[in-house]
């Protein structure tokens, strides 16, 4: 199987060549400016679409939301060195490959960085509310998500 992706536009549903869904994320800031986020299914259908994948689109939902956090922290990185330094992006431009591939992988450690660290912050309460809402769907009991 090929890693190159189908030629776009993509179509939401079942496809001979592929199988997509479409997931909304809300994002939200409230008046102290913490962030919140959310997602699920555009539609019963893309809900279907995506449980037709293997393991019923489990890993691969998972995989394409982190590829796309992944990629909007490097873009900031990016915007970062641009901040610092106007001509950046001329200067990958105009480097030789070996450059090229340093300049990414300095990026690529940047955005790692960040990563990482927001992701120690986060992963024990994110694993908490996963196992309250787990045990909580376990046992039929429904918790006040604002307690």
């Amino acid at each position: 199987m090929s890693n190159t992706p189908p030629k776009r536009p993509w179509k939401k549903g079942k496809r001979p060549e592929y199988l997509c869904s479409i997931l909304e994320m809300k994002v939200v800031e409230n008046s102290k400016g913490w962030v919140f986020s959310d997602h699920d299914f555009q539609t019963p259908e893309d809900a279907a679409v995506a449980n037709s994948m293997r393991g019923h689109g489990v890993r691969q939902i998972a995989f394409a939301l982190m590829t796309e956090a992944l990629r909007r922290e490097a873009y900031l990185c990016c915007l970062a060195e641009l901040s610092k330094d106007l001509g950046f992006v001329t200067k990958y431009k105009e480097a030789t490959e070996s450059t090229q591939r340093e300049m990414e992988q300095a990026l690529s450690n940047a955005a790692l960085a960040v990563v990482m660290g927001e992701a120690q912050k986060m992963l024990p309460n994110i694993s908490r509310e996963i196992l309250t809402s787990v045990s909580t769907q376990a046992d039929g009991t429904k918790k006040d998500s604002s307690e």
